[in-house]
């Protein structure tokens, strides 16, 4: 199959004419295809490293869960729109989403509702603790559930995708 190895927001259409797949993703031009042993890509993934999983490579037994961790961390993205605030700076050219991924969810192991429940009590953070507050509500407990699972620090605790 193919390993799209760039999925994050701009590569992501939403098709509302289509409701039944309204979400499209876009830009192949990172991908592999793993049916082919002499494109699969191993070690060499080009991808954003803000929605790239911990393990920055295609896994030889769990090829598909690079893609996996790559929609949790879009879903994060859609689920708190003040990380996509922030500047570029030398520091953090991503602006808050690039912190939140490459050091905050990683301090916190990618433990997702340890690390939005500590960002909930915090007065420092904005709008972005209102937006954690929200997403601890038990209407949003299923979607939360969903999130945590697709960004499990190892590939082997991902969902796995037929």
């Amino acid at each position: 199959g193919i390993m799209h190895r760039d999925v994050k927001p701009s590569n992501t259409l939403v098709v509302p004419e289509d409701p039944e797949h309204p979400l499209k993703i876009i830009d192949f031009g990172s991908s592999c295809d793993w049916s082919d042993p002499l494109k699969r890509g191993i070690g060499d993934a080009t991808f954003d490293p803000m929605y790239g999983p911990p393990e920055k490579t295609i896994q030889l037994l769990q090829p598909t869960k690079f893609d996996v961790f790559s929609v949790g961390m879009t879903g994060l993205r859609v689920l708190f729109p003040s990380l996509t605030s922030g500047g570029v700076s030398n520091e953090w050219p991503g602006g808050a989403f690039q912190r939140f991924a490459e050091m905050t969810l990683p301090m916190y192991n990618y433990d997702l509702r340890k690390c939005i429940t500590d960002m909930s009590g915090r007065s420092d953070m904005g709008r972005l603790s209102q937006e954690c507050a929200e997403a601890l509500q038990p209407e949003n407990e299923a979607l939360l559930l969903l999130l945590q699972k697709l960004v499990q620090k190892t590939s082997f605790s991902r969902p796995s995708v037929p």
